[in-house]
């Protein structure tokens, strides 16, 4: 994971992680944050990734499609 975070929870209500960075990103300016996922077997995944900055939250859903090994 890029950047490190500054903290991580599990969240039982839903069972997530929660990750906190505390990273600056400055008006103008974009920063990317990379999430590297192993899939245990095959299937389709997916789930929601909520941003959170102050009181502002966006929610968007992720999803892949993971094949047997050929």
């Amino acid at each position: 994971m890029k950047p490190t975070p500054k903290s991580n929870s599990h969240v039982p209500i839903d069972d997530s992680r929660s990750f906190t960075f505390d990273v600056p990103v400055s008006a103008g300016t974009s920063r990317s944050f990379i999430f590297t996922l192993r899939a245990e077997k095959p299937g389709i995944y997916r789930g929601d990734v909520d941003v959170c900055e102050g009181t502002q939250i966006i929610t968007e859903m992720a999803q892949t499609v993971v094949k047997e090994k050929e």
